[in-house]
């Protein structure tokens, strides 16, 4: 790749690609590597990482709202198309154009066409809006194949996306689409791995409130 400047979209950690954007005289692009990672996750988990991401991106080549792949830079390393745009939650992305979710909608179910799953829609930083409006979806690390048995997948795909939808009141969701995503709750209640994440959550907040508590007393006492 030719020399530039660069901005970092995401640090990376021991698990997680450094995310960055390369700056070039004619264009830009995304960068996704895991060369700054520990040798043995950068040998393993990490070029799988990148060959199933690379895989994933090139098969989704056709549908008009994924990054296009560019290539491998090397054995740890991606590259894709830069999407000027903003993550849903960062600052002025709280109002959206009615049509978003729809359009966004219509991603998806290309996404679910062309055999996949994207498996993260629930994040919404996995979401972009362009400077044009436009919903693009990105981070498929997690992407599954879909198929037989594998519907579920899809419904996974719905309730995220709903999730979002449901987080800005100005487009609101429709009697069925509330009722779908009412079904999630439960079964995220069902979900034995959902208790020790909402245990680990109560530790968290519990010990924020020590800490408040405490620092209060100590306020008291110097004061």
């Amino acid at each position: 790749m030719r020399a530039g400047q660069t901005r970092c979209l995401a640090a990376g950690s021991w698990f997680k690609p450094r995310v960055t954007v390369c700056i070039l005289p004619s264009e830009r692009l995304v960068l996704k590597d895991f060369r700054s990672n520990p040798a043995w996750i950068r040998g393993s988990m990490g070029r799988w990482a990148i060959r199933h991401e690379a895989r994933v991106l090139d098969s989704l080549a056709a549908v008009a709202g994924v990054p296009r792949f560019l290539g491998l830079l090397d054995q740890d390393g991606l590259v894709m198309q830069y999407v000027d745009g903003d993550r849903l939650g960062d600052p002025g992305t709280h109002e959206l154009a009615e049509q978003f979710f729809d359009d966004l909608e219509r991603i998806v179910k290309e996404v679910h066409a062309a055999g996949w799953a994207h498996g993260d829609l629930a994040n919404r930083r996995n979401i972009l809006r362009d400077r044009e409006g436009s919903p693009w979806l990105v981070d498929f690390g997690a992407a599954l194949r879909l198929g037989r048995g594998r519907n579920w997948l899809r419904r996974i795909d719905r309730w995220g996306l709903l999730k979002n939808k449901a987080r800005y009141q100005q487009i609101g969701l429709t009697k069925v689409e509330a009722e779908d995503l009412a079904r999630r709750a439960i079964w995220r209640r069902l979900w034995p791995f959902g208790w020790f994440r909402r245990r680990g959550r109560s530790r968290a907040a519990r010990a924020r409130s020590r800490r408040g508590a405490a620092a209060a007393r100590e306020g008291a006492r110097t004061s």
